[in-house]
């Protein structure tokens, strides 16, 4: 594996870490919000926060638990993202800014990964 390759990848698991920590605080809001309000919408974000926060431990176990991942790891990773991106970040009710500024990041970052692999 190229070093550069190598270095993309602990970024990349840098990122994940740390949007894996923003987002498990977004829930621990929104669960407070929504103990203090029955709105729908907030259940509704809260559900897809929690779904976020169930692909971001789904692509650290992917990529960062291994010591070097291989394309196939790297590749489910990504289409993980391709596949939830519509739901995510399109789809009503919107995830707060900062949790779909995080998606995009990890996303390109990931397609960086692959394109120079």
């Amino acid at each position: 594996m190229q070093a550069e390759t190598r270095l993309r990848q602990l970024q990349l698991c840098a990122m994940i870490e740390d949007a894996l920590a923003r987002t498990r605080a977004y829930v621990k809001r929104y669960q407070h919000l929504a103990s203090r309000t029955r709105l729908a919408t907030v259940e509704h974000v809260l559900e897809k926060l929690s779904y976020t926060e169930s692909i971001l431990v789904n692509l650290d176990s992917l990529i960062c638990a291994s010591p070097e991942p291989g394309y196939a790891a790297l590749l489910k990773a990504y289409n993980t993202l391709t596949s939830n991106y519509e739901h995510l970040l399109i789809l009503d009710p919107p995830l707060p800014g900062a949790v779909k500024q995080m998606y995009y990041e990890l996303y390109a970052a990931l397609r960086r990964i692959l394109d120079a692999g």
